[in-house]
């Protein structure tokens, strides 16, 4: 792999091929002290343009809203917040029926045990 030009920022999958190598030279623990803190310091400059990246591409993400009359999408800008909002009466009162969520059984396949024997895939329950 080509290493990145110094005035320019590396791409993510080189920074990423980076911060691996430097992980795999730490874990080795065949460097002195001040060697394998430079490496980590070097490391974390990478992760955090990792992270910029990934912040950035995620600001790109549109949500397809509709299609338009002559079938083109129509996109909007991805809002980076949370859609859920708990019930607030949730976190003061106990919950009723036990809480036990009732489940319907899976019907059995044809010619399965009607016991469930363990030892075949069939009768695995997931």
């Amino acid at each position: 792999m080509a290493q990145a030009e110094p005035d320019r920022e590396p791409t993510f999958e080189e920074a990423l091929a980076q911060i691996e190598r430097i992980v795999v030279g730490l874990e080795r623990g065949e460097i002195d002290l001040a060697q394998a803190l430079t490496r980590y310091e070097q490391g974390m400059k990478l992760l955090a343009h990792c992270r910029a990246l990934i912040d950035q591409a995620d600001q790109a993400v549109k949500l397809l809203t509709a299609v338009d009359p002559q079938g083109h999408p129509v996109t909007a800008p991805f809002e980076n917040k949370a859609t859920y909002t708990p019930p607030a009466a949730a976190s003061t009162q106990a919950p009723t029926g036990g809480g036990v969520k009732k489940v319907a059984p899976r019907p059995r396949k044809v010619g399965a045990d009607p016991q469930g024997a363990v030892g075949d895939e069939e009768s695995v329950p997931f």
